[in-house]
């Protein structure tokens, strides 16, 4: 144990020699830049946490923000093009279950990370290497190994970020994280919504899978170990979306086309080549990272962060009838908005006779919309409770966007601003009531399966959403989205008559959920 303490000395006054010298603490210690127990070392460490998922979120929409260009210059189909995204979601329908064991269990916080920064670094290479090469089945390859790294290194993420702010600047260090991840990207919400409440609570009187998932308990819910409201909740996904990746890869083609003198797969290559730089970033952070958290280890003897993470599939029988609507509430929902924004830039340059510029700026405005919307209306459903009435009003506002842009030559600035409104509020809705129909020791199964069921229906409909475009046109691409909300929309219904028949509270409002609260502790 001395031993122990005198390596912290030593790796705080700067050497051991030092450390044995006469000179006053005062002196010797180094700044609080570089004490682990300081705020201002912290704030070091989640500075590197942020630009972490630099490259991971900046390059994953690369394919919308060249849709034009990848179309063109390798000669695909919309069918093909949505194959990059498809691509990126047919591993992760597995590795949701597995990203929090492989840190907990194989790898170790530091290696899990850098190995998943490692895969994401890879991917884009590959995927930048078959524009190179004019070889479509290689970019196909490197999305793939692209999405094995770049949902398992959120979690990575927030793992550092409970390991050093638990119980200290928790909220605020996972709002941060978010704000620059949509700073630079338009990535779905889903990601953040699995990832991001996997690791802000743990405790030691509760078991491990319990653990898990305990910060989605909203304060109202009997089961809660703590008061955390959805508006506190979901401010962490306030910074949703941008336009920074959506206008910056186009400029940066267009300079090297001007470059280069032409453009072709050569060019929209070297794009993508310098687009994953920012990868470059990413691991660099990794490799900070693992340094700094090491040397916290031995100064300040904490252990390396995990996520707590138990899943078990057998969980799955017991999941009752309302939870199954919600996960169709989910599918339905959120593929008419994701491989839509997909395809969007496209569509209102033909439709509506937008310039490059502008399509991409209306196409990124979902995202936009969210930073400002999502905390105000997690304050609202806090406040109110009534989820599934507030569900409802997200899938019809839904549900008439598209009929508008669909049916109507409207300024699609108003159906799109409906769709960022729907969009913002059907998150701050419908992610919690899960938590009020499973046990705690279920919490892990039940949005692991969800994210699951949801990446594998991003991938099926992506494919199709192509499929249609090239033979039917955006019109009946649009009627397809239209169906599928419906969908969506018939499952709310029935989730309400569900709910009200068994007696269930999903549609409390926050007083009735206060007395049940209340009803359980006496």
């Amino acid at each position: 144990m001395e031993e122990e303490e005198e390596e912290a000395r030593a790796l705080l006054a700067g050497g051991p020699d030092e450390a044995r010298s006469g000179i006053p603490a005062a002196s010797r210690a180094l700044s609080a830049l570089c004490d682990p127990s300081h705020l201002a070392h912290r704030l070091l460490v989640l500075l590197l946490m942020c630009f972490l998922g630099f490259g991971s979120y900046f390059c994953y929409d690369n394919p919308a923000a060249l849709q034009t260009q990848i179309q063109r210059d390798m000669q695909v189909n919309t069918t093909k093009f949505m194959l990059l995204y498809a691509w990126y979601s047919w591993p992760n329908v597995v590795l949701c279950f597995l990203g929090g064991f492989l840190i907990d269990r194989v790898f170790g916080i530091r290696w899990g990370t850098i190995i998943f920064i490692c895969f994401v670094c890879i991917g884009q290479v590959i995927f930048a290497l078959g524009g190179i090469f004019n070889a479509f089945w290689l970019m196909e390859l490197g999305r793939f190994v692209f999405g094995i790294g770049g949902e398992s290194l959120a979690v990575a993420q927030n793992t550092y970020a409970v390991s050093w702010f638990k119980g200290k600047e928790l909220n605020l260090v996972f709002g941060l994280q978010l704000s620059m991840a949509r700073i630079l990207f338009s990535r779905p919400v889903s990601g953040d919504l699995i990832s991001l409440p996997l690791f802000m609570y743990q405790s030691e009187s509760l078991p491990s899978s319990a653990c898990v998932w305990a910060a989605l308990l909203p304060a109202s819910h009997p089961q809660a170990p703590f008061q955390l409201s959805s508006s506190e909740f979901y401010s962490e996904f306030a910074f949703s979306g941008s336009t920074v990746n959506m206008n910056l890869m186009g400029w940066l083609y267009s300079k090297i086309e001007a470059s280069l003198g032409s453009a072709g797969p050569t060019t929209l290559g070297a794009t993508l080549l310098i687009g994953g730089i920012t990868c470059i970033l990413s691991l660099i952070c990794a490799l900070a990272l693992a340094y700094l958290d090491q040397r916290a280890e031995k100064i300040l003897h904490k252990e390396q962060g995990k996520t707590g993470e138990v899943i078990k599939l057998t969980d799955i029988k017991d999941f009752p009838l309302p939870l199954w609507l919600i996960f169709i509430i989910c599918v339905g929902y959120y593929v008419v908005v994701f491989p839509f924004i997909g395809l969007g830039k496209i569509f209102f340059i033909e439709k509506f006779g937008f310039s490059p510029q502008a399509a991409s700026l209306i196409n990124s405005v979902v995202y936009v919309i969210s930073a400002p919307m999502s905390p105000i209306f997690g304050l609202l459903v806090d406040k109110t409770g009534k989820n599934i009435i507030w569900v409802l009003c997200a899938v019809t506002t839904t549900l008439v966007s598209h009929m508008m842009l669909a049916f109507t030559m409207w300024n699609p600035w108003i159906a799109m601003c409906l769709l960022g409104l729907s969009y913002s509020l059907l998150a701050c809705a419908l992610w919690p009531m899960v938590a009020f129909l499973v046990p705690e020791h279920q919490l892990g199964t039940a949005y692991g399966f969800m994210q699951s069921i949801q990446n594998l229906g991003l991938a099926v409909i992506s494919i199709i959403a192509g499929m249609i475009l090239d033979t039917r046109g955006y019109l009946f691409l649009d009627v397809f989205f239209i169906a599928c909300v419906s969908v969506a929309l018939l499952s709310v219904v029935l989730l309400y008559l569900v709910n009200r028949a068994r007696g269930g509270n999903l549609n409390y409002s926050t007083r009735q959920r206060e007395e049940m609260k209340l009803s359980h502790t006496e």
